[in-house]
C-alpha cells in the first residue's frame, strides 16, 4: 500500500492561495459592477487590462500639479 504524507505547511499554503484567488475574483466582480459602464462590463479581465493599462501617454508636472496626458488618437 502506498503511504503518502503531506507536510503540514503545504496544505496551509494551498488554502492561503485559494483565499487570495477568491478575494481577487470578488474585487474584480465588484469593480465590474460599480465602476464600469454596460459596454465595458462584458470584457474579460485580460481584455480589460489591455484597454486600461496599455495606453500611450505622458506624465507632466506643471506649477506643482501632476497630470497624465493621453495621446490625441486615444479612441476611448
Amino acid at each position: 500500500m502506498l503511504n503518502i504524507s503531506l507536510e503540514p505547511g503545504i496544505f496551509r499554503t494551498n488554502v492561503n492561495r485559494l483565499q487570495i484567488a477568491l478575494l481577487a475574483y470578488s474585487i474584480l466582480n465588484l469593480f465590474y459592477r460599480l465602476c464600469l459602464s454596460q459596454k465595458w462590463q462584458f470584457f474579460r479581465a485580460y481584455e480589460l487590462r489591455l484597454r486600461l493599462m496599455r495606453i500611450a501617454g505622458r506624465l507632466t508636472k506643471h506649477v506643482g500639479s501632476v497630470s497624465f496626458r493621453l495621446c490625441s488618437t486615444y479612441p476611448y
